[in-house]
């Protein structure tokens, strides 16, 4: 099944140019129609199939992820991003790599240009922090509310 998508997919040209960027899932590659058929089959231990995991609950995009962070910070992206210290940029990238397909590298890119390592660091120093300042981690509650995400 999965080979015959592959090659219908491959007969029609679809892996001509971009075909990374349109058919991103974490463990499945294929339309999404397709990948949404293989979704629910797959079956295996949920705890240590992170990769399974991720492709069940679906993909946030960067754009969504900096809007609900610029509403509910109140300010526009751009200005949250150059900011430093309010955590709203920290924030998106914590939510970019939890809830999102993207790749640390590509994060960084999205951020302003940042290295993977600094990314890696943010999200680390930003999960320290919701664990310590509550009004960041009601703002996180908030943010998986609007974003329908779970924890």
């Amino acid at each position: 099944m999965y080979r015959t998508a592959l090659e219908e997919a491959a007969a029609l040209g679809e892996w001509e140019t971009g075909w990374k960027q349109e058919r991103k899932a974490t463990v499945l590659l294929g339309p999404k129609a397709f990948v949404d058929r293989m979704k629910a089959r797959l079956k295996g231990d949920w705890r240590e199939q992170t990769g399974l995991r991720q492709a069940s609950q679906g993909s946030l995009t960067w754009e969504a992820i900096t809007a609900a962070v610029s509403e509910l910070w109140g300010q526009d992206w751009e200005v949250l991003r150059a900011v430093r210290g309010n955590g709203a940029l920290a924030a998106a990238l914590f939510f970019g790599r939890h809830h999102s397909d993207r790749t640390l590298r590509e994060l960084g890119q999205l951020a302003g240009g940042m290295e993977y390592p600094a990314v890696t660091m943010a999200v680390r120093r930003f999960a320290g922090r919701i664990k310590h300042e509550a009004a960041l981690a009601k703002k996180v509650k908030c943010l998986q509310a609007r974003l329908l995400v779970k924890t």
